[in-house]
């Protein structure tokens, strides 16, 4: 256990979305604020594609040629893609001013319009720029398009240029246009231009312009040709497009939204439409739309809120969403809400079991845990309500710019409280109530409060300049607030204020559970001990995202974002402050080594970005991980320190259970008179214990009896977690057979004391002289004279024989001095045949003559002791056979 991490939630899907571009069959969506995503599937499916941009940025402008895509970012200049979208490098060598409204590219030919006017050209799709702003300088442009081989910049006025921007001449449009060209397109006959309100098209020199037939009866967002198709997209899910060159004009109404429609794209056989709740899409010319937002999670989150059963997002214009499995899946709740201002929830609260939200319509409840919404406070037009507190029966609402609103009767009623002190020309942020005492903060940086139920108001801010407080928490005793200045806290209720430690990180949000307060910043997360101790940034997983708002639930403390949706981090894992050496595992994966391989970024979270490294290195030297290759084991992926500036990992504990063997099938023949074996072993070393014979064994384990256990095949099957392996062993059983005897050699040797066996036979052999005990050495070494059975058995076969052999053994030494030890020189053992012994002096002098009745010598020769010395024997059997040698005497 250790520090955790953030997991993005699935949702809320959607978001504030932009253009939308196709480059060699995947498709780019800006997110503005959320950067990027990525579709490989015609839109089936999104996720997030940033790699290589700056952190947290924001798009505005996104453009394909279909082989290259580049956009243009808020303030860190241009980039480029060069693999479709999938990652993105930066192309401002050149540029000073890294502020831009647009580009265009024209083969390998680039033109940026400058936000502070003026354009820059790149002849090599942006290696280098120069500037080319000769006599437009100071004249800020929108869009551009290529017409009759004259590249065109449309904005506060209209400008050509044929010589890649050396020279501009301006177009004259004499009162056409009410404000400055917003757009501008062109098919291969036609320019035409467009402010917010009208379209003008001309053929030609541009010399006479027409006004377009179509009455979008709204503001116009962008111009676009697709083809010689030319649409304009507008207000309320509308497109409309033009065939002929802009004659006439056919409307697709988007009804599933009331929304703007920012760009869209013809594909494939689809129309897809960008706006500010998410993505749509029609596959039948715009007659039925449905959401198209798997993956996309752009979502600007404005408040959460739990009760006892659900997670709710309030959304910046998407209205609110519930959660009932902690994120897993969220649905949208908006029956009732049918207004524009009623889709921006910047509250939620919980009053008498029933929902009350804060929206720029008014206040509304909800009796059915969000399913259905009725305004109880209707504060008028452009009353937005920015916050709401409740105690008891009291239910208090701030209005932006009317003042505060307090309902007892549960909002049947309400009443403006007064004036009197209370800066209701400002814009609030957070209420707390304690007994009859009102605390409201103010976007003006002050903090009001009133001890009567707002009848009367004191300003109670926290002094030392000017800090905005984004949120009042009331904990225990104490008040706490987290401001632009960082985290303050109140021993009496606002009537003087202390700094919670002496760092200034603006905190947005915070949630005290027991001695820690977790606190959202536009840098992250970061939790502190409620003692003061310094802020340690919690950025695993969300990065320095912009989080708005943290509400906790159980163990898992959830984040809202300004454009990421929600996130979530499991307490129950961490550990404040860390421990060394602690890991984060973000996912767990069983797998059998059979398994195809699986990419391990799936696992990761939707939200990270590709682009790190796996730690070990998989073998396939990407992200795919093979079963039957890689090993069990945590795999981490290291994310670029340049992520916000915050070194994230992730960690995959990855689980193989091994293709356990039952070994290999096997042939095999026994002997009825073998030993019993170990038929397990046979089947080789990588065989896995455990497993059952089919037929089973006598024994009821792994021996096998080749005199009780039958011929046949038997099956050994192994059976694990992910699935069984079975073996074979076909086996025969010969009856043995006995070796002829004239094939066996046998030769003893008295005076050494070994008996050595020869087989006149192909097969190798091992020998014993008990019938136990073998071995393949031939001689075999006795300590005393008699008779044995020698046996012998082949090793690969099922011959064997057992021969009966006598041996006497002949003494080297004897010492004849009568103390009971070696008194004698005696010939030990048994021999079937009859033996003649004679023994001499070294001269040859005959000393005795014994036979099998008399059998041993006690060192005299005719009553008179011989002195110590060698002897010789001969030994004459009565096959004829004979053996010589010689012993000593000791006196």
């Amino acid at each position: 256990m250790g520090i955790s991490q953030w997991v993005q939630t699935s949702g809320p899907q959607g978001g504030a979305l932009k253009e939308i571009v196709a480059a060699n069959g995947n498709l780019i969506l800006s997110a503005g604020e959320a950067g990027l995503y990525l579709s490989t599937n015609n839109g089936t499916s999104w996720r997030t594609a940033n790699s290589g941009l700056p952190c947290n940025i924001t798009i505005k402008k996104l453009i394909s040629d279909d082989e290259f895509v580049y956009v243009v970012t808020e303030e860190d200049g241009l980039f480029k893609s060069e693999d479709f979208g999938a990652s993105w490098l930066p192309i401002n060598n050149g540029i000073s001013n890294f502020t831009f409204n647009s580009i265009y590219a024209d083969g390998t030919n680039l033109y940026a319009a400058n936000e502070d006017g003026g354009v820059y050209y790149s002849p090599n799709r942006g290696t280098s720029w120069e500037e080319k702003s000769s006599g437009i300088a100071m004249v800020l442009f929108n869009d551009f398009a290529m017409f009759n081989g004259q590249l065109f910049a449309a904005g506060a006025d209209l400008f050509g240029t044929t010589d890649n921007g050396d020279t501009w001449n301006s177009v004259g449009l004499p009162g056409l246009l009410t404000g400055a060209i917003k757009s501008i397109a062109a098919t291969a006959n036609t320019l035409f231009i467009t402010d917010s309100n009208a379209v003008f098209f001309s053929n030609g020199a541009l010399t006479t312009w027409t006004a377009a037939t179509v009455s979008p009866n709204a503001p116009i967002t962008s111009i676009q040709t697709s083809g010689n198709r030319v649409f304009i997209t507008t207000s309320d899910g509308r497109i409309f497009f033009s065939d002929n060159e802009g004659v006439n004009w056919n409307l697709i109404q988007n009804n599933n939204t009331d929304r703007p429609a920012e760009d869209a794209l013809f594909t494939n056989g689809r129309i897809l439409m960008t706006t500010s709740e998410g993505l749509f899409s029609s596959g039948d010319s715009g007659l039925n739309w449905n959401e198209s937002n798997n993956g996309i999670l752009a979502t600007s989150i404005e408040s959460l809120h739990t009760n006892d059963s659900f997670i709710y997002a309030g959304t910046k214009n998407q209205h609110v969403f519930r959660s009932g499995d902690n994120g897993q899946s969220w649905t949208r709740l908006r029956n009732g809400l049918n207004t524009i201002e009623s889709s921006h929830v910047s509250d939620i609260i919980t009053y008498q079991d029933n929902l009350l939200i804060a929206t720029d319509d008014g206040v509304y409840e909800s009796t059915d845990d969000g399913n259905s919404w009725t305004k109880i406070l209707d504060p008028g037009p452009g009353g937005n309500v920015a916050t709401l507190a409740t105690r008891d029966r009291v239910i208090l609402a701030g209005v932006n710019g009317v003042g505060l609103y307090i309902s007892l009767d549960d909002g049947v009623s309400w009443s403006l409280t007064s004036g009197s002190g209370l800066g209701i020309n400002s814009d609030y942020e957070s209420i707390v109530i304690q007994s009859a005492t009102i605390l409201i903060s103010a976007r003006n940086g002050k903090v009001f409060e009133s001890i009567d139920f707002g009848l009367n108001w004191g300003e109670v801010s926290i002094t030392n300049g000017f800090t905005l407080v984004y949120k009042l928490i009331l904990h225990e005793d104490k008040l706490y607030a987290a401001t632009a200045r960082g985290f303050w806290v109140s021993d009496n209720f606002g009537g003087s204020w202390n700094a919670f430690n002496d760092e200034s990180i603006p905190l947005f949000d915070a949630e005290i559970v027991d001695d820690l307060v977790y606190a959202g910043s536009d840098q992250g997360v970061f939790v502190a001990s409620l003692d003061g101790s310094p802020w340690f940034e919690l950025c695993a997983g969300i990065g320095k995202r912009t989080v708005n708002e943290l509400v906790l639930t159980d163990d898992l403390l959830f984040g809202g974002t300004l454009s990421s949706s929600v996130w979530n981090y499991d307490l129950s894992n961490s550990i404040f402050p860390p421990e060394e050496g602690s890991s984060n595992i973000t996912e767990t994966v069983e797998l059998c080594s059979s398994d195809t391989p699986i990419d391990l970024t799936s696992l990761l979270p939707n939200s990270i970005e590709l682009g790190g490294s796996w730690s070990p290195e998989l073998n396939s030297t990407s992200n795919i991980l093979n079963p039957s290759v890689d090993s069990s084991g945590i795999y981490t992926y290291m994310l670029p320190e340049s992520d916000c500036g915050c070194s994230t990992s992730f960690q995959v504990q990855v689980d193989i259970d091994p293709q356990t063997s039952a070994g290999d099938d096997i042939v095999l023949e026994a002997c009825i008179n073998n030993e019993p074996f170990d038929l397990l072993e046979r089947l080789g070393e990588n065989a896995a214990q455990g497993g059952t014979w089919s037929p089973s064994l006598s024994s009821g384990s792994n021996i096998f009896n080749p005199t009780i256990d039958v011929a046949g095949i038997y099956s050994y099957t192994v059976t694990f977690d992910c699935g069984q392996d079975t073996a074979e062993a076909t086996i025969s059983i010969s009856g043995g057979f006995e070796i002829p005897s004239d094939l066996i050699d046998i030769k003893t040797s008295s005076k050494e004391g070994l008996i050595t066996v020869m087989v006149d036979y192909d097969n190798q052999f091992e020998f014993s002289l008990d019938g136990i005990n073998y071995t393949q050495n031939n001689v075999l070494p006795v300590l005393e004279g008699g008779s044995y059975t020698v046996f012998g058995r082949e090793i690969n076969g099922c011959g064997f024989f057992q021969k009966e052999v006598s041996l006497l053994f002949i003494p080297k030494f004897f010492s004849p001095n009568m103390d009971s030890f070696n008194d004698y020189w005696e010939i030990s053992g048994e021999i079937n045949q009859n033996f003649t012994l004679t023994i001499f002096d070294r001269f040859g002098k005959l000393l005795k003559q014994l036979d099998n009745n008399n059998s041993r010598w006690d060192g005299n020769f005719n009553g008179k002791r011989l002195p110590s010395s060698d002897y010789w024997f001969s030994i004459v059997f009565e096959n004829g056979s004979s053996e010589s040698g010689h012993f000593s005497l000791i006196r």
